[in-house]
């Protein structure tokens, strides 16, 4: 080990009530050189009640004799006045060797043997290193209150042990009986022991630290002292503590978050969110969540997902989303933590579909009147939607790949139902193109699925011996149907297949509707008459 490190932390516990400010230090090892002329120690935080660490370099010690020395370090306040010189007896240790050290132990004022100590945890072995010795609780317990000896030595590489290093320190009893079982607090102005503001603790404690909540309409804005004492089970009060000295009061606001709820495509990435009226408070920290579905952000966290590195003020989704979500901001400070207000909802459309054509397709008999035209799925997955419906002679499926070609768009048909004219003669087949539009707008346009294909029947007497008579359908169900331009026909029979005589009618008009559902089914014989008397040939189903 070629040189020890030694770092002496010296903690002054001095009265805030009747001290002045330390703003200046100083040590000197051995011999005294006066007041203001030893070796200054850096005073941070000038302070009635601080901490001062006093580091000796490496070069001061090296210079010392290897034996045993005496640390004096004294402090000087704002008015000039030195304070008592204190002293830390200290052993050198002159160099050894080189070797690495790769063990420490310590001991409290009785030495049980080389190996025998506590084991000092070691990190990486070093011929040159600051060893933290953590004494442990069951150690501190079993000591009895006032002075004692901490030993501690090092081992190297060769397993050679270092001389053993001695530290004088001083046990303050806590008596079992003592238990603490509440504090008061009170800002700049003492109002008197058990005047303050009490907070009683749920179970008493004796030597550890304990967290008290100060409610924020007790604490004012601006700066103050904070001032807090403890009482034990005996009704005894302890010294007034003052926590920290000169803070600002900041109250907690977690903020509210920027009005950006929004709709947007199918597998599309959302747009980002931030605060609207920012948060407010010391050590502001924040963490995003996300929540399937629309949701609001309170309560605890059950069904929410932190979004890992989403850490600041404003958060911008990177993966597209296919499900409506939530997005939530956690604020957290030092005087608390809370959902920020408000939320970012996102609605997100189902993936785009154009929807599908009612399947009605129909059979009817010329001249026919189709019936109206609908969907039954709507189409989905946009803002809004355009519709344009078609139509092609003959019997057609669905058009493919989004191309109109060979279909003939049908002027003023642009709602999501078409009623088709009536008269119509020839097989048709009708189909709509959707176009998605609005906000959001969610892609091209196509074809909804599906078309509606009208079947014209036209078996029949068409124009009689040029007396423009038309009869049908041919075969025909339960009606028969007979059109004629002028009123050369004015009676009709029919006859079975046995010349028989089952149904007579006149004809009332250019079109009469002859009820034929009562006859079987077979050939049957119509004769028409008037200025002139024909036969025709119908099937009946």
């Amino acid at each position: 080990m070629k040189r020890i490190f030694i770092l002496l932390k010296l903690c002054l516990l001095l009265s805030p009530a009747y001290c002045q400010v330390i703003n200046k230090a100083e040590y000197f090892i051995d011999v005294d050189l006066g007041f203001g002329q030893c070796t200054p120690i850096p005073v941070s935080s000038p302070g009635a009640n601080i901490d001062i660490p006093i580091a000796v370099p490496p070069s001061v010690l090296q210079n010392l004799t290897p034996g045993w020395h005496k640390l004096y370090m004294r402090t000087r306040d704002n008015t000039g006045k030195w304070s008592h010189t204190h002293v830390f007896p200290f052993e050198t240790i002159g160099a050894v060797n080189n070797n690495l050290i790769v063990a420490a132990e310590y001991f409290i004022d009785e030495d049980p043997g080389f190996g025998e100590g506590n084991t000092i945890p070691m990190s990486t072995p070093s011929a040159n290193m600051d060893i933290p010795i953590n004494i442990s609780e069951d150690d501190l317990q079993q000591v009895s209150v006032g002075w004692h000896k901490l030993y501690f030595r090092t081992r190297d590489l060769n397993g050679k042990w270092s001389h053993t290093h001695m530290f004088p320190f001083e046990k303050i009893g806590w008596q079992d009986e003592n238990l603490v079982v509440g504090a008061e607090y009170f800002f700049d102005t003492d109002p008197g022991v058990g005047e303050a503001p009490y907070i009683a603790f749920a179970n008493p404690i004796t030597n550890a630290q304990v967290t008290i909540s100060i409610p924020a309409e007790d604490v004012p804005t601006g700066s103050h002292w904070l001032y807090i004492r403890t009482r034990d089970i005996n009704g005894e009060w302890s010294h007034t503590h003052r926590i920290q000295q000169n803070f600002s009061v900041v109250n907690f606001v977690a903020g509210t978050l920027q009005q950006n709820n929004q709709t947007i495509c199918w597998n599309t990435i959302p747009t980002g969110v931030g605060f609207n009226i920012p948060a407010g408070g010391s050590n502001l920290q924040y963490q995003w969540y996300r929540r399937i579905g629309i949701q609001t952000a309170s309560g605890g966290f059950v069904n929410w997902t932190q979004i890992l590195g989403a850490t600041e003020a404003t958060y911008t989704p990177t993966e597209p989303l296919t499900a409506s979500t939530t997005y939530a901001c956690w604020v957290t400070s030092t005087g608390g933590e809370s959902w920020a207000s408000g939320q970012m909802q996102v609605t997100v459309l189902p993936q785009l579909n154009y929807g599908t054509i009612a399947n009605a397709n129909q059979t009817l008999s010329s001249p026919a009147d189709p019936a109206q035209i609908g969907f039954s799925a709507s189409p989905a997955g946009s803002g809004s939607f355009t519709y344009q419906w078609y139509y092609q002679n003959g019997i057609s499926s669905t058009p493919a790949n989004c191309q109109t070609t060979g279909w003939t768009s049908i002027a003023g048909a642009t709602s999501a139902t078409y009623n088709p004219p009536n008269g119509l003669t020839q097989n048709r087949s009708y189909a709509c193109f959707v176009t998605p539009i609005g906000n959001p707008d969610c892609g091209d346009g196509c074809w909804a699925n599906g078309v509606r294909q009208i079947s014209i029947t036209t078996v029949g007497i068409e124009d009689i011996n040029g007396l423009g008579v038309r009869i049908y359908p041919n075969p025909a169900t339960d009606i028969l149907t007979i059109e004629q331009n002028e009123m050369n026909i004015n009676a009709l029979a029919i006859y079975d297949a046995q010349g028989r005589l089952v149904k007579e009618q006149l004809l009332n008009g250019t079109k009469t509707i002859v009820i034929i559902n009562e006859l079987s089914s077979g050939l049957y014989s119509v004769r028409l008459m008037g200025n002139e008397t024909h036969f025709i040939k119908i099937v009946k189903q």
